[in-house]
């Protein structure tokens, strides 16, 4: 602005214009404006069990990147440490707000009180605006994550019984699979099989699972 002579060159330091001062005179109205960058930091965590909750022994979800935003874009970006905490240190007087890009495969945990606070589409979602004042320090609240996980294998004719795919023993096709969840909120899957007699559950949350077979 106007009133502020000095121009920063790096942190803590910055320099004004060369200027002259004729012998004898005064020279007035050299203000320095100065401000004190401020600390918004938060949490990332796994979590396992798919509660909301961030429990005990549970750990930071990795390859999760935590960018800062404001009305022009990003402002700034990290990646979670393997604890799951970010921090961003440097950060000036504005209104803000934090997106979060979990790892391929992930999703949000559930919202809960005291818990994941981020509400996402797919890997991707977004904390509220928040106003950010000179020196300020904001703990963002908490965001949980997790990755998604596959069961698949194989149906084959077990021609001697040996409970092993041995030579000569041929993939089975048309076999029906059907996986069951035991909690309320997760549906059940079925699939069949093709010619090779593969098959694969994938997009799946943590739970207890059954596998029904129909030949």
């Amino acid at each position: 602005g106007s009133g502020n002579i000095i121009v920063g060159t790096e942190v803590d330091v910055g320099a004004s214009e060369l200027f002259f001062v004729p012998l004898g005179e005064e020279v007035s109205g050299m203000h320095l404006g100065m401000i004190q960058p401020g600390v918004v930091d938060g949490m990332v965590f796994a979590d396992a069990n798919d509660n909301g909750k961030y429990d005990q022994d549970e750990q930071g979800l990795a390859g999760t990147t935590v960018r800062l935003m404001d009305k022009t874009g990003e402002v700034f970006s990290t990646m979670v440490n393997t604890d799951g905490s970010f921090a961003f240190d440097t950060v000036m007087p504005g209104r803000y707000y934090l997106r979060y890009e979990l790892p391929e495969n992930g999703v949000f945990s559930p919202r809960v009180s005291g818990g994941n606070a981020i509400v996402g589409e797919g890997s991707h979602g977004a904390g509220d605006w928040f106003n950010f004042g000179t020196g300020a320090h904001v703990t963002a609240p908490l965001c949980g994550g997790l990755d998604l996980g596959v069961i698949s294998g194989f149906t084959f004719a077990d021609n001697d019984g040996s409970g092993v795919m041995d030579n000569g023993e041929t993939s089975l096709s048309g076999v029906t699979l059907t996986l069951t969840p035991s909690r309320s909120d997760l549906t059940e899957q079925t699939v069949t099989t093709g010619r090779d007699g593969a098959y694969a559950f994938e997009d799946l949350r943590p739970d207890t699972y059954t596998l029904t077979v129909v030949c």
